[in-house]
């Protein structure tokens, strides 16, 4: 009986995702980030190190180096911080491996949304 019912679901999950593509295909990608994060990690970690965040830490005349001078003191743990430790390879790494899969769920989760309510 089972079998039954998940074959049924197959079935209709092939028809949904052959006549919304774009949702499917966005629904995927989304899954894809929550399963494989290192490509947008590293995509993200190649941003900061345009905007000045290095592995020594941050780069002289640089965004970074202007908004750290804005800011001061940096405080420990803050978005600044965590961009600092991402680009050195520490522990925001980590914080950005798991925002980018929330993400890449989310992003999962409203095109399926999308897909059963069209």
């Amino acid at each position: 009986m089972a079998s039954v019912w998940l074959a049924n679901a197959g079935k209709a999950a092939m028809n949904a995702a052959r006549q919304r593509p774009a949702l499917t295909a966005v629904a995927a990608s989304g899954l894809a980030t929550v399963a494989v994060p290192g490509v947008a990690v590293g995509a993200v970690v190649s941003g900061l190190g345009f905007v000045g965040f290095s592995a020594t830490g941050v780069v002289g005349g640089t965004i970074a180096a202007t908004t750290q001078a804005g800011i001061g003191n940096v405080v420990a743990q803050s978005l600044f911080a965590t961009a600092t430790s991402a680009a050195a390879g520490g522990y925001g790494i980590a914080t950005i491996t798991g925002a980018v899969q929330a993400i890449g769920g989310a992003t999962a989760a409203i095109a399926a949304a999308g897909a059963a309510l069209l």
